[in-house]
């Protein structure tokens, strides 16, 4: 995954002004700044002058989009600033760069229910929500500071836990592909099929259990017990596929 550069964090309000010190202000009311990305900024310009109305009215507050600075500025009474403020903070959604192997079990896990319900049990736990972005290993995470803090270390901590590993093949267009699908949900894994190779992604212990198995298929493919099976069985509809076209490493 190519790590992105992150804009101003809209995390970290910019200063907040107090009647007097910025000019037009009534006494008694204060000003901040947030910084949106771009994608948040435009939602806003188009379809979310309705939700800006809301938050008005729901805070007590105004809120001026300055397309320049692509800023959110925030005024009212000081006593309403920050509720405000941190309510404006969780419709941005910082980015954030996970590794392969991550991204990898995040999407696997993205449906599940009970406790494989890995997504699930990531926003539960830290008071937001996780978004998977498809075309990148990154995540978007929605919630006020604290929660995204929490969010960053329950997933620094799951990179610990995952893995990737790879396995060489001769050739990989031989592999039936609903064979190493039934593989992959056997063993609680997900794969990435390469011209020569597979790359083994999942938490450390399944990844292990899962080398041997991969291994003895890409050997004799043709032989294996589950070839034909899944060949018979296979439904082209399906897309609950652990087997993933095109990753980032």
């Amino acid at each position: 995954c190519q790590p992105m550069s992150l804009a101003r964090s809209p995390w970290n309000p910019g200063a907040v002004f107090e009647a007097g010190g910025a000019g037009g202000m009534d006494r008694g009311m204060a000003c901040t700044e947030l910084p949106l990305d771009e994608v948040v900024f435009t939602s806003f310009c188009r379809r979310g002058r309705k939700k800006l109305r809301e938050m008005q009215e729901t805070f007590g507050v105004t809120l001026r989009l300055d397309r320049q600075q692509l800023v959110l500025r925030v005024i009212g009474p000081a006593s309403n600033l920050q509720a405000g403020s941190k309510h404006v903070a969780t419709l941005s959604g910082p980015r954030r760069p996970v590794p392969a192997a991550v991204w990898a079990e995040l999407m696997r896990t993205r449906t599940s229910q009970g406790p494989e319900a890995l997504v699930e049990r990531l926003q539960d736990a830290c008071g937001c929500r996780i978004h998977i972005e498809r075309s990148d290993c990154e995540v978007r995470i929605f919630g006020d500071e604290e929660a995204v803090a929490k969010a960053d270390q329950l997933l620094d901590e799951l990179a610990l836990k995952c893995t990737q590993d790879t396995i060489p093949t001769s050739d990989s267009s031989a592999l039936s592909g609903p064979t190493l699908q039934a593989l992959a949900q056997k063993s609680k894994i997900s794969l990435r099929v390469e011209p020569c190779f597979l790359v083994v992604y999942g938490l450390k212990d399944f990844v292990a259990e899962a080398l041997a198995p991969l291994r003895e298929y890409v050997d004799a493919p043709t032989s294996h017990p589950l070839h034909d099976k899944q060949a018979c069985e296979s439904n082209p509809q399906d897309d609950r596929t652990n087997t993933l076209g095109s990753l980032g490493s």
